[in-house]
């Protein structure tokens, strides 16, 4: 009978753990009386058996279902992937609700960070250590001017009352306002007023109100202040439908007026309709909106179809995609620029008339400087062909009976001293 018992005791054992899963292998000898009684177990199923005329016909066995892997015996700390600090026992059970150097595991053994621990009697911080000395706040304290109440464990009381002070969301005592959904009055002090009634003006979280007999005044004005559909005054808006203007004290602007039609801000112009809406993405007239609103210059816009020169108007001559020297189905060339046709400059050495063509064999620029027949610049036209005579006949026609003129003047003048800029 001493067998059994010490075969119940070693199973109870076993059987300690209710997930059925053995946390260790045991391998052992007993003698027991004058009988040989033997233990054994492996990783997967414990046997025991005995030699003993009543233990026989007696075998336990206790086999894991769920995985024929021993599960892992820890010691020490050991930090999960969370990032959570935990301790084993020698004994491979975990430590709660106690210490373990300077560290405190709680009761889910969970080491405890930044929180009074052990009955709030000591502080832990950031990284689990003790802080000695660490004073406990509780009850009233003033920080940065203003008062708070902590409950046991340095936890902030918000959104309640102590006796007859209010404390609101961020834990701080409340003072001059109404609190507790706006019921109860506080004074400078932070005392509770009893029966006091709103009336008039009342400031409530920052928000100006006006009552009459304890009650919002909505949907009206009271002066110069209009008060809204939810009983507060408006600011920096127009109101009644457009018709009136209130600062952002709430004060009417007398002579505020509407945003209509082309307007321009800090630079920029913008196009207003109705009731102070910018129009956006669209045309009005020749010029474009953007995303925002602003007027468009210098680009190409409405999904590329369409170019806005310098002054935001749209350039009707302006052909997507050709930049640089084209020549035309004419044979003239061409110089363009964002799609614009340049026009009445200088391009290098090559001249731009009126209607874009590059000039050849002529006078440009008011007769200044000559062009060849490849459209170059000719800094000496008097050395190429009869050019010399042709100047020369251009400019006797411009001569009076006793004098020149000042065109002719002009005309021989730059021709004695050939092209000798460029700024174009």
């Amino acid at each position: 009978m001493k067998f059994r018992s010490s075969l119940g005791l070693l199973a109870g054992i076993l059987l300690l753990n209710g997930n059925a899963v053995l946390a260790q292998e045991v391998e052992t000898t007993t003698e027991v009386a004058s009988s040989t009684t033997q233990v054994e177990t492996t990783q997967t199923t414990e046997k025991v058996e005995s030699t003993t005329e009543e233990a026989t016909t007696q075998t336990q066995e206790v086999t894991t279902e769920t995985s024929t892997t021993e599960a892992p015996k820890y010691t020490g700390w050991v930090q999960t992937s969370d990032g959570t600090w935990y301790f084993y026992n020698a004994d491979h059970t975990m430590l709660t609700s106690n210490w373990k150097g300077d560290y405190y595991l709680e009761a889910d053994g969970k080491m405890a960070k930044s929180k009074w621990v052990d009955n709030y009697k000591y502080y832990v911080d950031g990284s689990g250590k003790w802080v000695p000395g660490k004073v406990k706040k509780s009850g009233w304290v003033k920080e940065g001017g203003y008062w708070y109440f902590y409950l046991e464990g340095e936890e902030l009381l918000r959104n309640n009352w102590k006796g007859s002070y209010y404390l609101g969301a961020d834990g701080k005592m409340a003072t001059e306002n109404w609190v507790d959904n706006h019921q109860y009055y506080v004074d400078k002090n932070g005392a509770w007023v009893p029966n006091r009634v709103k009336s008039a003006w009342e400031k409530i979280d920052g928000i100006w109100y006006y009552y009459e007999n304890g009650q919002p005044v909505k949907n009206v004005w009271k002066g110069n202040y209009y008060l809204q559909e939810d009983g507060t005054m408006a600011t920096n808006k127009w109101v009644e439908d457009y018709r009136y203007y209130v600062g952002a004290d709430g004060y009417w602007v007398k002579d505020k007026k509407l945003k209509n039609g082309w307007v321009k801000e800090s630079g920029t112009w913008y196009y207003y309709e109705g009731k102070e809406e910018r129009v956006k993405n669209e045309w009005r007239g020749n010029y474009y909106l953007d995303s925002t609103g602003a007027m468009v210059t210098n680009q190409w816009v409405d999904n590329d179809k369409y170019y806005v020169g310098e002054d935001g108007s749209w350039v009707r001559a302006a052909i997507k995609g050709k930049d640089g020297w084209k020549q035309e189905e004419d044979g003239a060339w061409y110089h363009y620029r964002n799609g614009i046709p340049t026009r009445n400059k200088w391009v290098g050495d090559y001249y731009l008339l009126a209607d874009g063509k590059m000039a050849t064999n002529q006078w440009v620029d008011n007769y200044r400087y000559y062009v060849g027949e490849d459209g170059a610049w000719l800094p000496n036209p008097s050395s190429k062909g009869n050019q010399k005579e042709i100047l020369l006949n251009l400019a006797r026609g411009y001569i009076g009976v006793e004098q020149f003129d000042s065109r002719h003047n002009t005309m021989v003048s730059i021709y004695n001293s050939g092209k000798s800029s460029y700024s174009g």
